[in-house]
């Protein structure tokens, strides 16, 4: 069989499974609803005869059943299907009886409607005035995100969520796992989440920030020169399997701390690999396990001031440690730390994030690397990436809001032979944006235009215009 129609099939399967896992609960919610909605119907009459049905035709001159098919008796059903009607009639009569829960019973029926689905899209047009081959620096053109998320109430203490997203990767499991609260202050979380590292990372739905794409330091694949630069420091969202636990204290009236600690999969690369293979940790053809029979560990601390009902501080910091590569022999640290301060309707976001990477040098270096040792004769076997950005939103007037963000990033350490980058290479990008909202708020015009200063390639300018709608 051809390569293309395994793919498709492949795909096709691919978006099956995702639309049942989609719509099973949605399903299996309805039919719960439904059966509460006969619960509270009148009972039927004293002498056992079930009530006719609220869609029964009726004939508008008398008042009178009038039978919706020549070839139907009276009673509007088919002698051939009798016992199956009397079966269902006597199953739906007995649905009707209110079922008090037994005591211990898991499922609270009352918690049905704490269902919600919500879910974003966005269609993004970006554009390179200064570059007559987009492509090969970019992923120009039309692209879209979109985001579906169902999450549920089991009981006052167990929740569960499924996300779906997709992008210019495809259909991906955004997230799909169990909430715990044993006491109202403890979260655990097991299965395949976005792990509490940094301010942006909990917010990088397209309808939860300003600009079409994402700060530089957590950017995934919509930067200019992506693939010189092997994307960002830690592109979001970051999605792994593993376990989670979060603690939530208030100090006073006025603090409100977090602490945040996760085992995760870990970020995954090659043997010989020079830096993270960002692809393997989203592609089904290494299966989404982990590729080296040992976890990385992180965490957050998190501080929440309330200064005053106007003017709030937010200061965290985030840490990743692992091995990313099968043999466990190159090691990854990742360390952010972010302040958000928030004064009437001004929002101002600042991040730092640095990435310390062991790379695989060989067997002879000289031979393949594109700079000689230190002074001490020896190869530094390590890379450092380091991104930040500081970012501003603010109401301009009416249904307008702006946008102005500084980011870049910079990078240290030795690169192959015939690398674009340098021992030492950094890029620096400023971005200005408009956002129009309209139809109640539910859809978001975004404009942005973006000036790229490069130290290695030419600078560039990109344009983008994008629609998004939420609900």
């Amino acid at each position: 069989m051809p390569r293309n129609s395994l793919k498709i099939q492949h795909n096709g399967r691919t978006l099956l499974r995702l639309v049942v896992l989609l719509l099973a609960p949605l399903v299996f919610v309805a039919g719960l609803a439904s059966a509460q909605d006969g619960a509270s119907e009148p009972a039927a009459e004293a002498d056992g005869a079930i009530a006719p049905a609220a869609d029964e035709a009726q004939n508008p001159a008398d008042g009178k059943s009038t039978p919706s098919d020549a070839g139907q008796q009276e009673s509007g059903k088919d002698e051939a299907f009798d016992p199956l009607f009397e079966d269902l009639l006597e199953e739906d009569a007995h649905d009707t009886q209110v079922h008090e829960p037994a005591a211990g019973d898991p499922f609270d029926s009352k918690l049905v409607g704490s269902v919600n689905f919500a879910g974003s899209a966005q269609l993004d047009m970006l554009y390179l005035p200064t570059s007559d081959h987009a492509r090969d620096l970019s992923l120009d053109g039309f692209t879209t995100e979109l985001s579906l998320k169902l999450a549920a109430d089991v009981t006052d203490s167990v929740s569960v969520e499924v996300k779906t997203c997709f992008a210019c990767h495809g259909f991906e499991l955004g997230s799909a796992y169990v909430d715990v609260r044993p006491i109202e202050a403890v979260r655990l979380r097991a299965g395949k989440f976005v792990p509490r590292f940094g301010d942006f990372p909990q917010r990088h739905d397209p309808a939860n920030h300003l600009t079409s794409d994402k700060p530089l330091p957590y950017d995934m694949g919509r930067m200019v020169r992506l693939r010189e630069w092997n994307m960002s420091v830690l592109p979001a969202p970051y999605v792994d399997n593993g376990f989670e636990a979060n603690v939530h204290h208030n100090i006073g009236e006025h603090v409100e701390m977090d602490y945040t600690a996760f085992v995760l999969g870990g970020l995954r690369g090659g043997n010989e690999a020079m830096d993270v293979d960002f692809i393997q940790s989203r592609t089904p053809a290494l299966y989404y396990v982990d590729n080296n029979s040992e976890p990385s560990v992180g965490g957050r601390l998190e501080a929440l001031f309330v200064i005053m009902r106007e003017l709030t501080v937010t200061l965290g910091g985030s840490t990743l440690y692992g091995h990313y590569d099968p043999n466990r022999a190159l090691d990854i640290l990742i360390v952010a730390g972010d302040f958000v301060l928030r004064l009437w309707s001004v929002t101002v976001r600042a991040e730092v994030i640095a990435r310390r990477t062991k790379m695989a040098l060989g067997a002879s270096p000289e031979d393949t690397l594109q700079y000689g040792p230190g002074a001490d004769g020896v190869y530094d076997p390590y890379s450092l990436k380091v991104g930040f950005y500081v970012e501003v939103d603010t109401p301009l007037f009416g249904d307008v809001e702006a946008v102005a963000r500084v980011d870049g990033m910079r990078r240290h350490g030795n690169v192959l032979l015939g690398s674009p980058l340098r021992s030492v290479s950094a890029v620096l990008r400023y971005t200005f944006g408009l956002n129009y909202l309209f139809a109640a708020d539910t859809f978001r015009l975004k404009f942005s235009g973006e000036f790229y200063d490069f130290s290695d390639f030419s600078d560039e300018v990109a344009l983008h215009l994008g629609l998004v709608g939420a609900f």
